[in-house]
């Protein structure tokens, strides 16, 4: 059975960590930003990181796509 609370949980901890990245990657750029950074950030840890997104690039490319779909809601 799927737990839907836990299921809500890490989206919202997705979220967060694409917040966070973002933030971070706009600050520092991408070669200066860190996973250590960006999990600290977050709150968490850089294991945590790496159960959502298995590299930096991964993570940027999540923050870059992310960014897309909202720009392109707002002109649809």
């Amino acid at each position: 059975m799927v737990d839907v609370a836990q299921i809500g949980r890490r989206g919202d901890r997705r979220d967060a960590i694409l917040d966070a990245a973002h933030d971070c990657f706009v600050a520092e750029g991408f070669g200066a930003a860190s996973m250590s950074t960006i999990a600290a950030r977050v709150g968490g840890s850089k294991g945590t990181l790496y159960n959502y997104f298995a590299s930096k690039e991964e993570l940027f490319d999540a923050v870059i796509r992310r960014s897309c779909d909202r720009l392109q809601a707002e002109i649809a």
